[in-house]
């Protein structure tokens, strides 16, 4: 786990939960930390995040606005 790749929510964000052609809204709270996932992207307006075990697409605006860079990582 890279704590570049980390960002701390200070405002809850909507992610979107893809499973197959299953689509599923989930509110990701305020306060969770979550891993951005690097790799390309078919859309820049959305990146993928690691949260909770589940990879969510997130909007890139509301993931660097309404997060903050987590300094370092504890075992």
């Amino acid at each position: 786990m890279n704590p570049e790749n980390l960002r701390q929510l200070t405002v809850s964000i909507l992610g979107i939960d893809s499973v197959g052609v299953q689509r599923t809204a989930v509110m990701i709270p305020e306060g969770a930390t979550v891993e951005l996932v690097p790799g390309p992207s078919a859309d820049d307006r959305m990146v993928d995040v690691l949260w909770q075990g589940r990879t969510l697409a997130v909007f890139a605006e509301d993931l660097f606005q309404r997060g903050k860079g987590v300094k370092s990582v504890s075992a």
